[in-house]
């Protein structure tokens, strides 16, 4: 199976890159090599993290499975080995003979290889085996060979000898493979970059056999970097065609592809997949290996702010002097007003992850890393510039997409100049990479002010467990609903209460557009601060709203907790309501795979009208021994059970 943690590469069973096609391509083109063809190299060729060893997995595999005899050699594991070829041809030895000669003999000349000068000359490739002694005779009087005796020399063309016995050994070898031939992968060359030009001649020179056919992996750049200081002009671009036959360059994933590994990774829906797959092509790209990085440093921050908010909503319940971080200020403690006593506790209704869906987007999380891992001396810089802040803010509502040139001399030129100053050393100087980061600025979703944003970023940034969001709305009453629930639950926490006249206000003006879950929390929030005239109001002027959002709702999690409070307020409006929407519920509760949440609206409607309830216990409990298999809440199943039995039992 597949992880979609860890950064290890993946095979043919675990492909969720589109890379089958292209691997079946280019094996098409190693089938079609005849005898005479071999040897012949192919390069696989693509930047850090593109998936050149996913690919060349995906190869291998497809190979075997045709009969073909494949070695995997991953350079990178031998990286501190003075002499890479060494362990390499060990590997080949133990891969393709096993017991069938003596490897020990043939492995000790191997390691001679290593140390003998005529040898080194040798396996460079500059002299034949029938050479050797002729450079010994023309080097009596010339180092290195000065003190070498006839028996010294006759030893060297031993040893090359019986390398030349092991190449022709490993002909004959590939030539009785079922498809007469032998496939070696040598992957991450392009990790030991100083170290890559003598293991090609050695290659070259061990391996120079028929019926081997050999793919090497790693990002083209860095070798032709490697192999340019090595030869220069013409000798180079010999060297190079010697070396390598063809090449192919890892694809860019397409959309689609990328739409579906972030679903892989994620598991989110396909709004939220949609809008994260636009973030990507227009900031770090289809590289898999960065796409990971980036959602697995999304999911990181939002399970450690998950658990701060565990601590954050105990001290909403119970205010104490605390410590308030302001984003990119040292932190201040200030002992605040006397706080209200709550009525209830919002932890018995809503659970940190909960909290943190309702109260923050982590597609917006997702977007701010993004910018980190693409922009990251930019990102650096806003941390603590007001000013980046601002401009990024202004941009992200601008036009500046089509025509990037029409920009010059204006004052948008001058914004953008301002956000980029600070990654001229990125190469962040050219057109492309502007119009990426207008166009990813201008993709949903957005930040909403400098706060959210500000908030955001404290999300990337906090880290201390007395650390809290402190922010200031001039307006908070005009905030969208998530913001204001925000709002409200830090600034109870940093100064004690929330006025009165303000929730009336933001009551006054809802336009009721987000999901129930939204709402709800702002309900349950103003019924513990024991407003109950505000939410009487509410219920009354917008039972219709109020209806509507309970029928476009899925979670009967949310449902029961809102006709429980209704109740509480309102038993009248509570069976308007329940009368108005009641025949929604028996789907929704068949869609629910949670135990709890199907008790929560089960207790609230028997609360309200026991009859209701029992046709709504009858009308689904034969789903409910399949949702109780399914669940691990021992706790949750314990109260769907006891209160199937309680509104059985009533009369």
């Amino acid at each position: 199976m597949v992880s979609k943690f860890s950064d290890v590469a993946v095979g043919l069973s675990a492909d969720k890159l589109g890379f089958r096609d292209y691997a079946d391509g280019v094996i098409a083109t190693l089938e079609s090599l005849s005898q005479e063809d071999t040897p012949f190299t192919i390069g696989i060729f693509g930047s850090w993290g593109s998936g050149k060893t996913s690919f060349m997995q995906i190869m291998q595999e497809l190979l075997e499975s045709r009969g073909y005899e494949t070695i995997f050699f991953n350079s990178w594991e031998y990286g501190n080995e003075e002499k890479l070829w060494i362990p390499f041809m060990i590997k080949v030895v133990d891969a393709l003979f096993k017991d069938e000669i003596d490897k020990t003999e043939l492995i000790r000349n191997i390691f001679l290889f290593s140390t003998d000068v005529v040898l080194q000359t040798y396996s460079q490739g500059k002299i034949s085996t029938g050479g050797i002694l002729n450079v010994f005779k023309r080097s009596k009087k010339t180092n290195p060979f000065t003190e070498w005796s006839s028996k010294d020399a006759n030893t060297v063309i031993e040893r090359v000898t019986k390398i030349e016995e092991f190449k022709n050994k490993i002909k004959e070898r590939a030539e009785k493979s079922p498809n007469g031939k032998t496939i070696i992968f040598i992957d991450d060359l392009d990790r030991i970059p100083e170290k890559i030009v003598d293991f090609l001649n050695s290659l070259k020179t061990f391996l120079d056999i028929n019926g081997c056919i050999f793919v090497l992996g790693c990002d083209y750049k860095i070798l032709d970097s490697a192999l340019k200081q090595k030869y220069k002009g013409a000798i180079y671009d010999d060297y190079f065609d010697k070396i390598v036959q063809t090449e192919f360059y890892i694809p860019k994933i397409s959309e689609q592809a990328i739409k579906k590994y972030l679903q892989f990774l994620t598991g989110w829906d396909d709004k939220e997949i949609e809008e994260c797959t636009q973030l990507v092509i227009h900031s770090i790209g289809g590289n898999p290996r960065k796409i990971k990085r980036v959602v697995n440093a999304t999911m990181l921050i939002k399970s450690v702010f998950e658990k701060r908010l565990a601590t954050l909503l105990q001290a909403f319940e119970r205010p104490e002097p605390v410590v308030s971080i302001d984003q990119g200020r040292e932190g201040t403690e200030r002992t605040p007003e006397e706080p209200m006593a709550l009525r209830s506790e919002i932890t018995r209704i809503f659970t940190p992850a909960e909290v943190f869906d309702l109260l923050f987007d982590k597609k917006v999380l997702f977007k701010l890393v993004c910018m980190r891992e693409q922009w990251f001396t930019y990102y650096e810089n806003i941390l603590s510039d007001k000013e980046k802040q601002d401009v990024l803010i202004s941009l992200q509502d601008s036009d500046i997409t089509t025509d990037i040139l029409k920009l010059l001399g204006t004052a948008k030129e001058i914004d953008i100049s301002k956000l980029f100053s600070a990654t001229k050393e990125q190469g962040d100087k050219s057109k492309k990479n502007i119009e990426n980061f207008s166009i990813f600025l201008n993709d949903y979703p957005k930040f909403q002010g400098i706060e959210d944003l500000k908030t955001y970023l404290t999300l990337l940034e906090i880290s201390s467990p007395e650390a809290g969001i402190s922010m200031e709305y001039a307006e908070p009453d005009k905030l969208p609903i998530n913001l204001f629930n925000r709002y409200m639950l830090f600034e109870r926490i940093n100064k004690g209460k929330v006025e009165e006249r303000i929730i009336e206000k933001k009551i006054n003006q809802m336009d009721w557009e987000s999901s129930l879950g939204t709402y709800n929390f702002l309900i349950q929030v103003i019924r513990a601060f024991g407003y109950d005239n505000l939410l009487r109001d509410l219920f009354e002027n917008n039972q219709v709203q109020i209806a509507k959002r309970i029928t476009a709702s899925t979670n009967p999690h949310s449902i029961g907790w809102l006709l429980f409070s209704v109740r509480g307020i309102d038993e009248k409006t509570a069976r308007e309501l329940l009368y108005e929407t009641k025949d929604t519920y028996a789907k929704k509760i068949r869609g629910s795979t949670d135990p709890g949440a199907i008790e929560r609206l089960l207790d609230s409607v028997s609360r309200i009208e026991k009859e209701t309830a029992k046709e709504l216990l009858n009308e689904t409990k034969d789903t409910y021994v399949d949702k109780i298999r399914a669940s691990s809440d021992m706790g949750a199943i314990g109260w769907l059970l006891k209160s199937e039995q309680k509104i059985e039992e009533e009369k």
